[in-house]
């Protein structure tokens, strides 16, 4: 590997007659900052070290007409030091490629950009500290971000895209913000450590699976436009999943996951939404609507003490609809136990509810009502032996 400063690395592109600018197995020191014009030059760095100032690049002149299709800024195999900006540019495509990005600050933002790659491979994840992708414009953006681990925060803002492949990636933390995603938006096999967010957005197609959402993830006034699947989410000690004044246009489904907390808040659900065979803690229903119908087959909660009467009523409600019948007497008896305990209950309406629970458990053991029914039977019956024993003869 060659050891270039600013200067010889400047020569080294004035010197280029070459429209696609190549620069392999180079560590560039830049003493100062740079800024690099992508109006007429693609440039790719391919197992190289980058350290030093900051290096922006954008168009000088934005109307450059002599832009080749394919247009490209690309990192493959390269450590980078530096602040890097990409902004006010027009490009087919950004790469970075089995990299190990230390920067500080890196910005891709305000540009016209057609498809944006950032991937590793499954033995080598790219490295990146941190990434901000705000207002792209101009043209639907393609985003290929898999098997890369960003080690503080990726907040995305401001920007249309077009279809979406975030897979298999170690986020620490996860942001979104004001962003729509007009194709195809695929979450697989992803794991949030901390915290992340999803506000005012709208998503067409939305499927996550296997995905570990961390801590917790909020999606806040959040438009779901197509059909959109939450399938096998996976950590049911310590996630958190809000959603609050978010519209379901379509089908939606929760199935098999696996989840601490459950929270709808204020939320519309137009199409049929399934629960089945989902696990969690604890759930909470408010000022929430289906307007078909909600599948709660085999919906488990762990901690039902923690769950509010209106939650409880809600689930009961829609499992009348489905006729789950089985699953409905359960939800029956949970309302009733939560009934029990509450301080405010009229003691008249405290005393059928522990009759009700010690004769059959609300209706839902005949096993518990047959012996009730044989003890009271025996006990009336010796009670009338007694009387009988205690009046004399005539």
């Amino acid at each position: 590997m060659k050891l270039i400063n600013l200067q010889e690395f400047e020569e080294l592109i004035k010197n280029s007659d070459e429209q696609n600018i190549i620069f392999r197995n180079f560590e560039i020191s830049f003493n100062d900052s740079i800024s690099l014009d992508l109006s007429s030059k693609s440039y790719e760095f391919k197992n190289c070290i980058l350290k030093g100032e900051r290096i922006d690049f954008y168009d000088f002149d934005e109307s450059n007409e002599n832009k080749h299709e394919f247009h490209t800024l690309a990192f493959t195999d390269c450590f980078i030091e530096n602040d890097l900006f990409i902004k006010d540019c027009k490009l087919y495509q950004i790469v970075f490629q089995n990299v190990n990005v230390k920067s500080k600050n890196f910005f891709i933002s305000s540009s016209e950009i057609n498809r944006i790659s950032i991937s590793g491979n499954p033995e080598k994840y790219n490295s990146i500290d941190s990434l901000m992708i705000f207002e792209l414009k101009g043209v639907l953006t393609h985003l290929d971000f898999r098997l890369t681990e960003i080690n503080d925060t990726i907040s995305i803002s401001d920007c249309e895209f077009d279809s979406v492949q975030m897979n298999a990636n170690k986020l620490s933390r996860f942001n979104i913000k004001r962003v729509t995603f007009k194709g195809d938006f695929d979450f697989w096999k992803n794991i949030i450590l901390h915290y992340s967010s999803v506000r005012k957005s709208t998503f067409n197609n939305l499927n996550t699976k296997d995905t570990d959402f961390g801590k917790e993830i909020i999606f806040e006034k959040v438009e779901f436009s197509g059909g959109c699947s939450f399938e096998k989410i996976k950590n049911l000690l310590k996630t958190t999943m809000k959603f609050t004044n978010c519209n379901f246009d379509k089908n939606v489904n929760f199935d098999v996951g696996k989840v601490d907390m459950l929270d709808f808040k204020e939320t519309y659900f137009k199409g049929i939404v399934s629960f089945q065979d989902v696990v969690c803690n604890k759930i909470s229903i408010d000022k929430t609507h289906f307007e078909k119908v909600a599948f709660f087959n085999d919906f488990t909660i762990n901690n039902i003490e923690k769950c509010n009467l209106k939650t409880i009523r809600i689930i009961k409600n829609q499992l009348i609809k489905t006729e789950n019948k089985v699953d409905f007497s359960k939800y029956n008896s949970i309302e009733y136990n939560i009934l029990l305990n509450q301080e405010n209950l009229p003691f008249s309406e405290k005393f059928l509810l522990i009759l009700n629970k010690k004769s059959n458990y609300f209706n839902t053991d005949w096993m518990l009502g047959i012996k009730f029914t044989l003890k009271i039977s025996l006990a009336f019956f010796a009670v009338l032996l007694f009387v009988n024993s205690i009046i004399p003869n005539s």
